[in-house]
């Protein structure tokens, strides 16, 4: 095995692919994963949602993204990779990345409205933090402008006071300030307003959310968790809104342990797999006979096998925020789908 990068992977039928990293000291209190980005939706323009201007989306003195960086990895040979940090229209940085697969740090300084553009596909991931905290860090895997939309939902709601969740929320328009709404399990048309080229964030409900606009302008969001106004260093972690136009009726869990033991059995399954639905529909699970669902309230959720497999379904609803717990604490290779799914 190697703990390395840089590597090709590639596969007959469509495959999960996770990247996870950390330090052996302090260990995974301070760790990260992403889904790695496919080729082919690698793009060619990306823009930072967030940076090191915007310091905090809670009043207070904790600083998410105090310290910013971006990972940027080529997917064909000789790519020249073009960067403006502060987003003011300067490329302050050109870097040719000679190989398939070579990389290039962007070491901090990063803000929002920073750009990154490149002639060929590239994947950027964004990695940022509070300077001097314990462990707090997020990464994001970025997706390109090009795939922008105008409709994202956000699977996870806060279940914790003491660890709110917040989606930020970032308006590409140079002019115009830009309305974003949203629905959530309990209430619709709530809305938000987003300064041009500039970052709002909403407070995540106990459920999960629609965010949309009315006109159809595109935008870009990222969810932060565990982001209160003083401390978060205890269950600190993050993920990118998916397009709605990038969902689909199925997905699989590449790589999900719930701790970091060896095995996974025998301690707390702290990493669940999240999963809300845009409409009121029947999740499958299969080989769930140790599986659990439970409801934003930690309800239970009652499945029922079907037939005589080891698949179960469960009814759920619209933009509930459900998580899905293995009974050997381990998600990895979970596989999730509703009716319309092949």
């Amino acid at each position: 095995m190697d703990y390395d990068g840089r590597d090709k992977i590639g596969s007959t039928t469509a495959i999960a692919v996770t990247k996870a990293g950390w330090s052996a000291s302090p260990g995974t209190v301070l760790a990260g994963a992403v889904a790695v980005v496919d080729a082919g939706n690698a793009g060619k323009v990306y823009t930072l949602p967030i940076g090191q201007n915007v310091s905090t989306v809670a009043t207070g003195t904790n600083k998410l993204f105090e310290y910013t960086s971006a990972h940027i990895i080529a997917t064909a040979a000789n790519t020249t990779v073009r960067i403006d940090k502060d987003g003011d229209g300067t490329f302050e940085t050109t870097v040719t990345l000679a190989n398939e697969g070579d990389t290039y740090l962007v070491n901090g300084g990063l803000n929002a409205g920073g750009r990154i553009e490149a002639d060929k596909g590239i994947g950027v991931y964004v990695i940022a933090g509070d300077v001097g905290s314990s462990y707090e860090n997020r990464w994001f895997s970025l997706t390109p402008d090009e795939q922008w939309a105008s409709s994202y939902y956000a699977p996870l709601g806060t279940t914790l006071s003491a660890d709110p969740a917040y989606v930020v929320i970032y308006n590409p328009d140079a002019s115009n300030p830009l309305t974003v709404y949203y629905d959530t399990a309990t209430q619709t048309g709530l809305s938000v307003t987003v300064a041009a080229k500039g970052t709002n964030y909403v407070l995540m409900p106990a459920s999960a959310a629609h965010f949309y606009t009315a006109n159809g302008a595109k935008f870009y969001a990222v969810s932060v968790i565990d982001a209160d106004a003083t401390s978060n260093a205890t269950h600190d972690w993050s993920y990118s809104l998916v397009p709605e136009t990038y969902l689909t009726t199925k997905f699989v869990v590449a790589w999900g342990p719930g701790n970091n033991n060896t095995p996974t059995t025998g301690a707390a399954n702290g990493s669940p797999v999240w999963v809300t639905a845009t409409d009121d529909t029947t999740l499958y699970i299969d080989n769930a006979a140790g599986v659990t669902v439970k409801d934003s309230k930690g309800a239970t959720v009652t499945g029922t096998r079907v037939g005589s497999t080891n698949t179960f379904q469960y009814d759920i609803t619209e933009l509930e925020s459900y998580r899905v717990f293995d009974s050997d604490n381990d998600q990895s290779g979970l596989t999730v789908y509703t009716p319309t799914a092949r």
